[in-house]
């Protein structure tokens, strides 16, 4: 239809046939052009040549129908209601979908413009909902001789206010977590006075430096939780990675205590130094190896490695593995595993892989993940070495 619609006077409130279309195109022969292989493509342009937000969202497929329901032109901006559209070509009024033989039945017969919410199968036979509005048209005396349906497409407009609901509850969820963040950090002046004097006591203890680190970690974590609404400070400093893998894998290890679990090391970056904060880094790669562990249960092997390579541009990278042999991630679930609040497990969150995707983009750093169902999932984090390299 494009090219066909115009603007122009109207008739007792409604558009007459002629500010739509010109007499010489409702004809039987005005179908040809639009045959079902020449249905164009088309794109909403603005003055500016730019593409407009609006139109894209509400791309629509625009229909006009004689006076007897039989669709005489089509024109279609929706790829996957072109086929759909092509179909309806040159159809007797009774074989049309049932909500769209309806709602154009009604203009035909009471001259209303009526709009309504339709489905519409898509290719692979799922209902898809669709709104479509019918305008009648009238001829010079009046009558009406046929009717203009829209049909535009609300998928995306779906999606964007799903996204923006989402964005509504990370906001809440971030100033209730400021919130918290305070109350806890008030509370470790007393917790931390107190592990400093066990520590003191029981300084030979195995656990006791493993403590004292965590702590330590955790009245960090609450510290970046405050200062999340404020400009962010970087405290990247050169570190030893495996220095951080060894403690990470120190706290996780009473995790595997009493499992028949089989950890296996392989840490051959050398030099291993990233630039970056120790204290993200080690919640990132513990966050990993829990992830791991909880995907196995109490049997299987933990294989985590790190090795010195390069990029495609050259650039001297470290790739860290954390490979487990759980029962793996199904395909579907792989392009959301870095959602907010998308999980897999009955107890989770969804939370934990967003965090550590979010450490490892702060450090110049990407994350991947390869998985086979039931035989592991093995998620891999490339970072830029620091090391001069020769």
């Amino acid at each position: 239809m494009a090219g066909l619609i115009g603007s122009g006077g109207s008739k007792n409130g409604q558009a007459t046939l002629s500010t739509y279309f010109r007499p010489p195109l409702v004809t039987p022969a005005m179908a040809t052009p639009f045959a079902k292989e020449t249905i164009p493509e088309s794109k909403t342009v603005t003055e500016d040549g730019t593409g407009d937000l609006l139109g894209g969202l509400l791309a629509k497929a625009v229909l006009f129908f004689d006076s007897k329901g039989r669709a005489m032109a089509a024109h279609c901006e929706v790829d996957r209601l072109r086929a759909w559209t092509s179909s309806l070509l040159h159809k007797p009024l009774r074989l049309l979908p049932t909500p769209l033989r309806e709602i154009l039945e009604q203009s035909l017969s009471g001259g209303e413009a009526l709009q309504r919410e339709i489905t519409i199968p898509s290719s692979s036979g799922v209902l898809e909902l669709y709104h479509a509005s019918s305008t009648p048209a009238h001829a010079a005396n009046g009558d009406i001789c046929g009717a203009t349906v829209s049909i535009y497409d609300l998928t995306p407009v779906r999606e964007l206010d799903q996204n923006l609901s989402q964005l509504v509850r990370l906001a809440s969820i971030g100033t209730l977590s400021a919130g918290i963040a305070h109350e806890i950090k008030n509370a470790m002046v007393a917790v931390n006075t107190f592990i400093d004097i066990l520590v003191n006591k029981h300084g030979d203890s195995e656990l006791a430096p493993i403590v004292l680190r965590e702590i330590r970690r955790i009245d960090n974590i609450v510290a970046q939780m405050l200062r999340v609404s404020g400009p962010r400070r970087a405290a990247f400093e050169t570190v030893p990675i495996h220095e951080l893998l060894e403690h990470a894998l120190s706290v996780a290890q009473h995790r595997l205590a009493g499992s028949h679990i089989v950890l296996e090391r392989r840490l051959e970056a050398d030099p291993d130094l990233v630039l970056g904060d120790s204290s993200q880094l080690e919640q990132a790669f513990v966050n990993l190896l829990f992830n791991a562990i909880e995907a196995m249960g109490n049997h299987g092997k933990l294989t985590v490695t790190s090795e010195l390579t390069r990029r495609d541009d050259n650039t001297p990278i470290i790739r860290l593995t954390v490979k487990d042999t759980g029962s793996g991630i199904p395909p579907e679930c792989l392009d959301r595993l870095f959602e907010p609040f998308f999980t897999t497990k009955t107890t989770g969150h969804g939370l934990g892989l967003v965090i550590t995707q979010r450490i490892v983009l702060d450090h110049r750093g990407t994350i991947g993940v390869q998985s086979w169902p039931g035989e592991g999932t093995a998620f891999t984090v490339d970072i830029p070495s620091a090391a001069r390299q020769p």
